[in-house]
């Protein structure tokens, strides 16, 4: 599952297609709950609304999601809170999806945006805070300040400097298949 601002929409298709076409056994399968994706929205506003998400993800054939993949911050560098205040959201995002689905693996992608480097490099800084404090379930996932950013300031892989053009979905499914071990 993928979760997260307006990016987590991009990328799913093509990583699914991607994990698929892999000698794998059971065949990946999201059944229709490939991504939840909320255009504009902050690490506040999915805390906000986090319960009744994950009220309309039951577990998919009476198994749970193996891994969650999450975009966020990318919306909160725009204005930047306080750090306690963004460390505590992220954490109750993150504990509510490993309540919701205790054996699945959570990796939250590092965020960019283009003219906000020092925003990005320091929600980077407090992800990896929060992600310390969950044991072996929270993981960091793709740097998007890396792979986006691509010392072009997005021009290659972005067609506003925040959401992946069709090349960058296809990168971001790479970067995501990489990070799951395939």
């Amino acid at each position: 599952m993928a979760y997260g601002d307006s990016k987590a929409a991009g990328f799913t298709d093509t990583l699914m297609a991607s994990l698929n076409a892999l000698p794998l056994y059971p065949t990946v399968n999201n059944a229709g709950h490939d991504d939840l994706s909320i255009p504009n929205i902050t690490v506040a506003g999915l805390v906000a609304r986090v319960a009744s998400d994950l009220a309309t993800r039951p577990a998919m054939d009476g198994m749970s999601y193996q891994n969650v993949l999450i975009t966020i911050g990318a919306n909160d560098v725009i204005s930047l809170p306080a750090q306690a205040t963004w460390k505590a959201d992220t954490a109750t995002l993150l504990d509510a999806l490993h309540a919701k689905w205790p054996n699945a693996k959570v990796y939250v992608a590092q965020a960019w945006r283009r003219g906000y480097a020092a925003s990005c490099n320091s929600l980077a800084t407090w992800l990896g805070n929060v992600l310390s404090t969950r044991g072996g379930w929270a993981f960091v996932g793709p740097d998007e300040r890396v792979y986006l950013e691509n010392g072009d300031d997005g021009a290659t892989y972005t067609d506003d400097g925040v959401h992946p053009n069709n090349a960058g979905y296809i990168l971001a499914a790479a970067q995501w298949k990489a990070i799951l071990g395939y």
